[in-house]
This record gives structure tokens, C-alpha cells and sequence, in this order.
């Protein structure tokens, strides 16, 4: 499988945004060293984790019974966390 086959696919997309965001980004890759095209990327895969961890978060409360948790005095004492 050759190198082109092998990249994930790429999407190409213009953000627009505001001048003031488009400020604070520029002035952060400044102070970083870094790019700003990078940093916004970081910022969207960020974005996205916790987007998905709050629907796991959700899911789980939503098939949660009430009394069928392991209480917090139990979890304590087995890791050793009350010293």
C-alpha cells in the first residue's frame, strides 16, 4: 500500500470567524511558536473528545439504577486511597 493510500482522508474547509477569535488565535501561535492552522486543529480534536465523552457521560446516566454502584467508602478502601 503506497503513502497516499495509507492518509487518512482530508478535508479541506475555510473557517470563517471572527476577527477577534481569528486574533486570539494568531497572537497564541505567536507566543507558542507555533501554527496557527495546527493549533486550531488541536483545538476542533479537542472540541470533538469532549463533545464524545459527554455523550458516553449521558448514555451511562441514563442506564444507571440507582443502589447498584459500588459505594465510595468500598473504592477507598480497596485502591488504598484513604491514607
Amino acid at each position: 500500500m503506497g503513502y497516499v493510500q495509507a492518509m487518512a482522508t482530508v478535508l479541506t474547509r475555510t473557517l470563517e470567524m471572527l476577527p477577534e477569535v481569528a486574533e486570539r488565535l494568531h497572537a497564541v501561535a505567536a507566543l507558542a511558536d507555533g501554527d496557527a492552522v495546527a493549533i486550531a486543529l488541536e483545538g476542533i480534536q479537542r472540541y470533538l473528545d469532549d463533545l464524545e465523552d459527554i455523550r458516553i457521560a449521558e448514555e451511562r446516566l441514563r442506564d444507571y439504577v440507582p443502589g447498584t454502584g459500588i459505594p465510595i467508602e468500598q473504592l477507598i478502601a480497596e485502591y488504598g486511597l484513604g491514607d
